[in-house]
Parts: C-alpha cells; sequence; structure tokens
C-alpha cells in the first residue's frame, strides 16, 4: 500500500476535524467603511442614497448574514469612547479609528465621502493596516488624475492593500470580491491560530 492510499491515522483526523470546527466557530471582525449608513432607514430613504452608501450597507449585511463574521462600523456605539478613555484631552475620532482597524481581521472600505477619503489617506500609511484592506472604488473615476489615484490609493497598494475599481451599483461582483478578500483573512487568521506561541 503506498502513503498517500493508507487511511489517515487517528491524529491526521482528529487535527483535521479540530480545525474544522475551529473554521467554523471563528467570526472575523471585519471594519467597513464609506459614506455614512443608517441601519434603520426605510427603502425609500435608501434609494435616495448614493451607489456607495447603499453597497456599503449591502456588504454590511452580506458579512454578517451570509458570512457569519461580525461588522464594525465607525457609527457604532462606543467608538467615540475609546479614545476619550485611553488617550483623555488627546483623543480624536482619528485615533479611536485607527485604534479599531489594527485590531480588525480585514477592513473594507468605499472611498466616496469626506469621512471615508480621511480615513483612507490615514490608513494607507500603515503596511500594517494595508495588508488587510479591500478599497473598492467607483470605477468611472479609475483613469482621472487625482490626489486619490496617485497618492493615496498608490501609497495603499504599495503597502499592500487590494484595489478593485468596481460600478458600485454592482452588487454581485462586489459581494463576489468580498467573500474572496474575507475568505483570504479567514485563511490567514487560521494560520495564524496554529503558528501562535
Amino acid at each position: 500500500m503506498s502513503p498517500s492510499s493508507k487511511p489517515f491515522t487517528k491524529p491526521i483526523q482528529r487535527v483535521k476535524l479540530n480545525l474544522a470546527v475551529t473554521r467554523l466557530a471563528q467570526e472575523l471582525d471585519v471594519f467597513v467603511a464609506g459614506p455614512f449608513i443608517d441601519k434603520n432607514w426605510t427603502a425609500e430613504e435608501l434609494v435616495k442614497q448614493s451607489a456607495a452608501t447603499r453597497a456599503r450597507l449591502a456588504v454590511k449585511d452580506f458579512i454578517e448574514s451570509d458570512l457569519q463574521h461580525r461588522v464594525v462600523l465607525g457609527e457604532h456605539r462606543g467608538v467615540d469612547e475609546i479614545g476619550s478613555s485611553a488617550f483623555g484631552d488627546h483623543t480624536s475620532f482619528a485615533i479611536a479609528e485607527l485604534a479599531l482597524v489594527r485590531e480588525c481581521e480585514a477592513i473594507v472600505i468605499f472611498p466616496s465621502s469626506v469621512g471615508s477619503f480621511c480615513e483612507l489617506g490615514a490608513w494607507s500609511l500603515s503596511e500594517h493596516i494595508c495588508r488587510k484592506m479591500l478599497i473598492i472604488p467607483e470605477k468611472k473615476f479609475e483613469n482621472e488624475v487625482s490626489y486619490l489615484n496617485i497618492g493615496t490609493l498608490r501609497m495603499a497598494a504599495s503597502n499592500g492593500a487590494s484595489i478593485i475599481w468596481r460600478d458600485l451599483e454592482d452588487l454581485e461582483s462586489i459581494m463576489g470580491d468580498v467573500r474572496r478578500f474575507v475568505g483570504f483573512a479567514h485563511d490567514r487568521a487560521m494560520v495564524r491560530s496554529v503558528t501562535r506561541d
């Protein structure tokens, strides 16, 4: 009998089963950034929002429902308290969010609002953050000469961020991108769970 045709030994079966159970139980924290969203909007209110806003809300729901991971938003209650309790008079929402995204396993950002441009600018300077960040900018601006393209996005890419230009109305493609990216982050988290001492 060749080594490849032998049945799994009990230790191999046990490790395989343990890793499968760990993966199923492991929830990632995924920060989803972009234009402001209100999860209590009515259908009428949601239709009036920008494509980026609707895409961000759809991605939030997709990650929570389909992918079964926790979503963190800057709008969540308590984000402002992170800074005030830790940094006192030197606190700001920027430093509180920076601390928060550093702890998340994945970040998805739709840069399409003043706040999200500021977030992306701050985060693009950190290799630690960029390696776990998916940036989904509006496809129609891909070839424009802008600070976003030749400054922030170039810096983020050089620090390891993934950038996928999309028509933000194309939710099916966006969900596929998010599924692959969060799946990769989940794989990475599983490897860390085994290699951590």
